[in-house]
């Protein structure tokens, strides 16, 4: 461990990061963070696996966010053991791709911005409060890190007095109370120093703390003034006020702490570094991409200095890589929606400039993975014991761009061959991205294809279209469920109400002729709660849509992939029918309506479920359990869930990796020694495999890449499944000797051959009976073509013949008739005539005539003539040929509407010619 370098210029302190790694390492800033917190009674809890943070677009990797920040919301049951927890210290993952926190397109620009990062906190849940979380920050910061307080600044908040909120002058004399000259502690307003993280829920004033990287004291005017020179290194927010929907602020209950240090920004400071990339984090991936790609070694360039990109495609392909390692590692796949799109285009973005600045192979992209779980692994193992995943799923979308950019210089090409231009309209642009000339090529693809063919694009007109477009799409309006308001929770929360008990949905019991739920007539369930919109009301009216909150249910929410339960509440005043169930902030929300008479709040109601549906989605989760221990025992223990969708009539599978609530149940299946599967879930489930009575696999899709999805159906369907199977795997085995024996006719194959294909598109069908006669049919195919095209040419040939036998007298025959032009030349290479003939045939597009000419009456024009007359001023296609006899054919085609008749008059002409 070295201390700061106090005297040495930024640039020089850099190099000599660089080249004599006399530096503070990533894991030593860590350490040091975690352990002083742990010495100051902070529970260290460690990463958890992923979790989307939904309506922000930033994907918080990490239990901070997705556990503790629920507390301050009021999400987290009072019964679990996350709500004991008082001081906590972590260091989680964040990925920031999208929403208030969007990153992406300022990395590689500078030297500070990433898509992940670490971020060191500690948090108070209603213990400590400003004083004791600004005297920790300060002696950690100056008595372990050896931070001199000259060049740090410390800013709090100012006050806003459309919100009526005071300067937080109690943070000001904090820091003056602990030796911060008062030239260096800084008011700013709402903007900087009022945290938030959407228009609605906690929030409340900040205090940052920045540090000057060039003078022994601190410039408070380049404080938040976007300066490279002095940056902010920490922020403790001060959780005191609940935002409502109208604006307006009310204090929370209990006051919270939540600070956040930017572990890449610290260890810059640490290193005397302006940049973020100077640090063991990155410059083993810097040195990889160099002696991968021969380009010239990383010299941390930005701007007009960095005039052909090279450091800023470094900075680019390192940050990438440490954010689609993690992700992938926490769950998220690449994809074709949502955040997983988000991450399949940074992948494709890394791709992209492995070709056109490193120009190098592209599979680079998975060397990097393992430089990543060697950086990260030791604080996150997850990252190492899942980096062949990783690797997996990033070289099927390497590869899938590399089809893509082939498939989208096709399309390119395609547009530019029928469009003849130079420059590409915001209508033209859009029209390619969606696919209108062949695949839907990128924008990105398509500005790289259009600089190869010089043609110019008008990027600002289709970002105007794209977002018009998009306003278009979102004008559908919300549903009831959609505009649910959380004051209704609040509100509930304040009136001492507590979660409701929902063990009920785990009372059953199996019997011979079926299951039991018997036990639940008796429950004493009480209504707690009714939600219309954003009001709770005291009573329903009958035929309005309401939601329901009761004290204690056997009703199952939705979760872990299983529907919800439906049936009705009845009470003595009315019947309320149970539509859907969710679970909100831990009350059970029954969504319905209220279909007989009325309900109040405070009445006594009786739970119905519809047990029919109930006991098919049991069969169905406990028949994914299975699914999942087969698909283990056959393609390995690597195989884990992703996801899954439970529902009464079916389930689908998707299998990668695994999330969970934070309460669940062990089900396992089998005895003490051969067990088959034991997983943690809190779905239902029947007591015996043989109550799921029959299992099938209807089919299999891919999700994105890497993860597949299976559906499958349980019970009578899966019986059904198989016997629509057994009939299709007859008929199938019937048609492939049809056609072996050729003892059918064509039509006949072709009739089979439709009703096989049909069969194939019902929904109730084995997945592996449907591939097969799928593949009888696609391989039988050209046979079955084969055989009605010889049937179809003996017809013609016979209908040629025929008219060779009428008129008798004539020099010459002329007919018209309609056939396909390949198929009667085949049809008279062996016939015999006796003098010319003349026919043909016209459709909607396009004229075809075939001519024949005897051996011993060729024509005396020359072909060139005959072509001239045929064709004349309308474009025409000619193919000759001899038949067997030695006769001479010539079959001509010519492009355009309502021919017949002026092709017929030329072949006359032709033929009169040739009669003389």
């Amino acid at each position: 461990m070295f201390p700061l370098c106090k005297h040495v210029h930024p640039a020089a302190c850099s190099l000599l990061v660089r080249c004599k790694r006399l530096h503070w390492s990533s894991s030593e800033v860590r350490s040091t963070f975690l352990q002083y917190f742990q010495n100051h009674d902070h529970l260290f809890v460690p990463s958890s696996s992923a979790i989307p943070h939904k309506g922000q677009g930033t994907y918080f990797t990490n239990a901070g966010m997705n556990q503790f920040k629920p507390v301050f919301l009021g999400t987290v049951d009072p019964r679990s053991e996350m709500a004991t927890y008082r001081r906590v210290v972590n260091s989680q993952k964040c990925i920031r791709v999208g929403g208030k926190h969007n990153d992406l397109a300022e990395v590689g620009c500078d030297l500070t911005h990433h898509t992940f990062f670490e971020m060191l906190g500690n948090w108070s849940f209603g213990d400590y409060f400003k004083e004791e979380a600004c005297k920790m920050a300060y002696e950690l910061l100056t008595k372990e890190y050896k931070l001199p307080v000259e060049r740090l600044c410390f800013t709090y908040f100012g006050g806003n007095t459309d919100l009526n909120l005071s300067p937080d002058t109690q943070c000001q004399d904090i820091w003056r109370s602990l030796g911060v000259p008062s030239d260096h502690i800084l008011p700013f307003g709402m903007k900087d120093n009022f945290w938030d993280m959407g228009n609605t829920g906690p929030c409340g004033p900040c205090t940052e703390i920045h540090y000057d990287h060039v003078r022994p004291h601190a410039a408070g005017h380049l404080v938040n003034a976007n300066s490279p020179d002095v940056v902010e290194i920490w922020n403790l927010v001060f959780m005191q006020y609940e935002r409502h929907e109208d604006g307006s602020l009310s204090p929370l209950p209990s006051q919270h702490v939540d600070t956040g240090m930017g572990l890449e920004r610290m260890l810059a400071v640490m290193n005397g570094s302006h940049s973020n990339y100077d640090s063991d984090l990155f410059t083993p991936l810097f040195d990889t991409i160099q002696k991968a790609s021969g380009a010239p070694a990383y010299s941390g360039r930005v701007g007009a200095d960095d005039a052909a990109g090279v450091d800023m495609a470094y900075r680019v392909l390192a940050d990438h890589a440490r954010m689609y390692t993690v992700a992938i590692t926490d769950g998220l796949m690449p994809s074709r929606h949502g955040l997983g799109h988000k991450l399949r285009q940074l992948i494709y973005r890394c791709v992209r400039y492995t070709q056109k600045v490193f120009h190098t192979d592209p599979h680079l992209l998975c060397v990097l993975v393992d430089l990543v779980a060697d950086s990260l692994g030791a604080a996150y193992p997850e990252i190492q014991q899942r980096k062949e995943l990783v690797k997996a799923a990033v070289a099927i979308t390497t590869e899938n761009y590399l089809q893509l950019q082939k498939e989208a210089r096709q399309s390119f090409q395609k547009m530019l061959r029928q469009e003849q231009c130079k420059h590409l309209t915001g209508e033209r642009v859009l029209e390619i991205t969606e696919g209108r000339y062949g695949c839907a090529v990128p924008l990105e693809m398509l500005q790289d294809l259009a600089e190869e063919h010089d043609v110019s694009v008008d990027v600002a007109d289709f970002e105007h279209r794209l977002e018009k477009s998009k306003e278009q799409q979102n004008t559908a309006p919300l549903t009831a469920r959609e505009v649910f308001s959380h004051s209704c929770f609040e509100t509930l929360q304040q009136r001492d109400v507590l979660p409701t008990d929902d063990s009920f949905k785990y009372i059953y019991s199996s019997t011979q002729s079926g299951y039991d739920f018997s036990a639940l007539d008796n429950i004493p369930c009480k209504v707690v709660g009714l939600v219309q919109g954003s009001d709770i009301i005291p009573a329903t009216v009958e035929d309005t849509e309401v939601a329901v909150i009761l004290d204690k249910t056997c009703f199952y929410a939705e979760g872990g992939g299983q529907a919800a339960d439906v049936g009705v509440l009845v009470s003595e005043s009315g019947r309320f029918e149970v539509k859907d169930v969710r679970q909100y902030h831990g009350y059970i929300v029954h969504f319905g309506k209220q279909v007989q008479g009325t309900l109040c709040e405070g009445q006594q109601v009786q739970p119905v479920l519809r047990q029919t549906e109930r006991v098919e989605c049991m069969r169905n989760h406990t028949a994914t359990h299975l699914l999942q221990a087969a698909l283990r025992k056959h393609l390995g223990q690597s195989v884990t869930q992703q996801g899954s969708n439970v529902r009464a009539d079916r389930l689908t599978f998707d299998f990668l990796c695994l999330e969970y609530p934070a309460e669940v149940t062990l089900v396992c299946i089998g005895g003490d020694h051969n067990t088959v599967s034991k997983e943690l879930c809190g779905g239902t489930h029947v007591m015996n495999t043989g109550d799921i009575q029959d299992f099938c696999i209807t089919r299999v899709s891919s999700v994105s890449e890497g993860v597949r999805r299976v559906f499958a159906v349980t019970g009578h369907k899966a019986v059904e499944a198989h016997e629509r199977g057994a009939e299709l795997s007859e008929l199938c085995k019937d048609f492939e000797g049809a056609v072996a024996t050729k003892m059918c006719r064509a039509a006949e194959l072709q009739e089979k051959s439709q009703r096989i294909r049909q069969m194939t598109l019902e929904e109730l069908l084995p997945h592996a009976v449907r591939n097969h006669a799928i593949s009888v049919i696609e391989t039988l195919a050209q046979e079955v073509a084969a055989t009605a095209n010889r049937e179809k040419q003996v017809l013609l040939r016979e209908k040629v013949e025929s008219l060779l036998q009428s008129d008798r007298d004539a020099a010459f025959l002329l007919y018209s008739m309609n056939f396909d032009g390949k198929q009667m030349l085949k049809a008279v290479s062996s016939l015999e005539a006796d003098r010319p003939v003349g026919l043909v045939s016209c459709d909607k597009k396009s004229s075809v005539a075939l001519i024949i000419w005897p051996q011993d009456l060729a024509p005396e024009n020359s072909e060139a003539e005959i072509k001239e007359v045929l064709g004349n001023s309308n474009p025409a296609k000619f193919k000759a040929a001899t038949s067997k006899s030695g006769a001479s054919i010539l079959l001509a085609t010519v492009k355009g509407r309502d021919l017949g008749g002026w092709l017929s008059e030329r072949v006359r002409q032709v033929l009169e010619s040739t009669s003389r």
